[in-house]
């Protein structure tokens, strides 16, 4: 007989986060710490978020093709943004 053991996810509590993020952060997998800041996107063009009810946040970003991260932004990594002052850091 197998041994189930039931526990909680641990989450993070943004609440105790006092600031915005000026730029998008860059991480290279869900496994990387996202409490450290990451490569911050500081040469993106724009980037906005935008989020309804019932619906998942999107990003949009413009990044310049000769940026200096160009290279590592690509499918299976993350990016970090916030999309109001209610939900930051996402």
């Amino acid at each position: 007989m197998a041994l189930i053991t039931v526990g909680k996810i641990p989450e993070t509590d943004y609440s105790v986060y006092d600031y915005l993020l000026d730029y998008p952060h860059w991480y290279q997998s869900v496994n990387s710490d996202f409490s450290t800041p990451g490569l911050t996107l500081s040469d993106a063009v724009s980037c906005l978020v935008t989020w309804n009810d019932n619906q998942f946040p999107t990003l949009q970003l413009t990044y310049p093709r000769d940026g200096i991260h160009a290279k590592k932004l690509k499918e299976n990594t993350y990016l970090m943004a916030d999309i109001n002052a209610k939900f930051v850091h996402q």
